[in-house]
């Protein structure tokens, strides 16, 4: 039976929540004020924005928008950085072993 916990954030969750942080650093306003615009806690927001905390479909968008981005961008970013990485981290791991 489900516990209703969710697991750890997927690559692409957790890139999700950087494209996040890394927009709200770019803006002049607080985790405090973009908490109040959203609806949720600074606690909360400080969670989400490090990838500790998950946040469903509506919260990423008033998010994305409260901070000026379109949340497809963030979703696409995201999934762009993930993507680079699997690449980078597979190729990494071809004919790597020793014989």
């Amino acid at each position: 039976m489900p516990t209703g916990r969710r697991g750890a954030p997927s690559p692409v969750a957790k890139e999700i929540a950087a494209v996040l942080s890394r927009a709200l650093s770019e803006t002049k306003r607080t985790q405090g004020e973009i908490a109040d615009q959203v609806g949720v806690s600074q606690s909360q927001l400080s969670k989400i924005l490090r990838g500790d905390r998950q946040m469903d479909v509506d919260q990423l968008y008033m998010l994305s928008g409260a901070l000026g981005i379109k949340a497809r961008d963030v979703i696409h970013e995201a999934e762009e950085v993930t993507t680079v990485r699997r690449r980078v981290q597979d190729a990494g791991s071809d004919g790597s072993e020793d014989e």
